[in-house]
């Protein structure tokens, strides 16, 4: 099938100062709605200073239509330029099979990347686009600091919980085996998305055994996260978080992902067995040793938490500076008491299944029965049925219905949006069972509900709170929320 790619150039060689968007299929147009817009958007991000940047955007920008097929009449098309929260318009018409049109972007010295965002007829394309590129691969990604380190994440990490199908539980979640996850990898890495996560107990071992073979020749490039305290082999020390089980299962997992040492490690849970100042103090030790970066927490109550942090700034020891967790617009509980906290001690959220196990992917509708090739359907789900309120629920799928018709974006795209804009988040584990979910996925970046969108959102999704939370909401003067917009 023809396809049609916009190759963006700059008038002037200008090496690595300037990335571009790489190679993707952007969408599908439905030929149906002949008279909607396909919306799509492409990223160009500076990579210099503060005067070679000015210098750079004085400067002319060739955009030139590259034909691969056959097209006949292109429509207008309207280009935002968007600079963080500044919208400049620019108008150009395209004319015959390949017209070059140059335009003069604004002087803005303090840039550093923009996005275009294009709308164009159905009409004027066949039903697939693909960007084709000049330069090196790649497409705008936001990093963020993670809590209260120095270590900048992307706002979007890949999950690996896919790699493999181990067992029942897992296969239900995928079977992704080694070539197709260096291709996804290769994916990820073209599109800033450089965290990859994934723990000992995922497929008893075989994720992070292939995403070891699929990150080989590749481990400067990326950052890898991955967990312990779960059940993992026999014995009666098989699980848990005290010195014998860790220093174990971090030689397992150094060795199936070929790496020697881990960026983020996560207790995949509190043990409330083992003391916590022995937990902190292997930790601690794991980070001298250079086998481990840096250290988080994952499915901690507040107390669990703040009592580890505590210890170890008693002692000197590593403090955990993320907190992986479960928080979606189905579930906002971590709002409560964990996102405070998190404010409070510096602590960056990495968000587990953001889009809530599936149910937040655009499958689910009111009225209508669940997907049954899903997690859900399949038994595979994190998230258990009883703690997602099925009526909230639907006025959530309702209420994102009604945005992606103003947007355009997907209902997951939107989900994860949402989440990017809430306090403390540093990073959202996106998951896939395919390069087509994957390319979906990355569509949740370079763009922002707008306020309204999101109050819209929140009034979907809000919930009765428990106690002592409704309590202390009664004098806000007091316990003052986290703001949101």
């Amino acid at each position: 099938m023809p396809h049609h790619g916009f190759r963006f150039a700059h008038q002037e060689s200008i090496g690595r100062q300037v990335a571009f968007v790489g190679e993707i299929a952007v969408g599908e147009l439905d030929e149906d709605k002949a008279g909607g817009l396909l919306n799509f958007k492409i990223v160009l991000i500076f990579r210099a200073n503060q005067k070679q940047v000015a210098r750079l955007i004085r400067q002319l920008i060739i955009i030139q239509v590259m034909n691969t097929g056959t097209f006949k009449d292109v429509d207008d098309l309207v280009i935002s330029v968007t600079m963080y929260r500044q919208v400049k318009h620019l108008f150009f018409k395209f004319m015959n099979n390949q017209c070059v049109k140059l335009f003069q972007l604004p002087h803005l010295t303090k840039i550093q990347f923009y996005t275009l965002n294009i709308q164009i007829s159905p009409a004027a394309f066949p039903r697939y686009l693909h960007f084709h590129n000049t330069y090196n691969k790649t497409y705008l990604m936001e990093y963020r600091q993670l809590g209260a380190s120095g270590l900048q994440v992307p706002v979007l990490s890949f999950g690996t919980a896919t790699f493999g199908g181990g067992n029942d539980f897992f296969k239900a979640w995928g079977s992704t085996l080694a070539d197709e996850a260096t291709r996804m990898v290769n994916l990820c890495l073209d599109a800033g998305v450089n965290l990859f996560d994934t723990a000992d107990i995922y497929s008893d071992g075989l994720s992070e055994e292939i995403l070891g073979k699929a990150i080989a020749g590749k481990r400067d490039q990326l950052l890898i996260s991955t967990k312990a305290t779960f059940t993992f082999g026999k014995g009666p020390n098989n699980q848990g978080s005290s010195r014998f089980h860790l220093l174990r299962q971090i030689e397992g997992s150094l060795k199936r992902l070929q790496t020697d040492y881990i960026d983020i490690y996560h207790m995949h849970g509190f043990d409330g067995n083992t003391p916590v100042e022995e937990t902190m103090r292997t930790l601690d030790d794991l980070v001298q040793s250079g086998k481990v970066r840096y250290i988080a927490a994952s499915n901690f109550s507040g107390w669990h938490l703040m009592k580890s942090q505590a210890i170890a700034e008693k002692y000197g020891w590593n403090r955990y500076v993320a907190h992986q967790v479960y928080y979606s617009l189905a579930n906002r509980e971590y709002e409560w008491e964990l996102m405070p906290l998190g404010l409070d001690q510096q602590v960056g959220a990495i968000v587990w299944s953001p889009l809530a196990a599936g149910r937040l992917g655009g499958k689910y509708r009111r009225n209508s029965p669940p997907p049954q090739n899903g997690r859900i359907a399949q038994g595979g789900s994190p998230v258990p049925e009883a703690v997602v309120n099925e009526e909230v629920f639907y006025n959530i799928i309702d209420a994102l219905d009604e945005i992606a018709a103003e947007t355009g974006k997907t209902v997951a795209q939107i989900s994860l949006n949402w989440l990017l804009q809430r306090p403390t988040v540093s990073s959202i584990i996106i998951g896939a069972r395919n390069e087509e979910q994957l390319i979906q996925n990355l569509g949740a970046t370079g763009w922002n509900l707008t306020t309204d969108q999101l109050k819209k959102l929140d009034a979907a999704s809000e919930v009765p709170t428990i106690y002592p939370y409704w309590h202390q909401r009664q004098n806000l003067t007091l316990n003052p929320p986290p703001v949101f917009y």
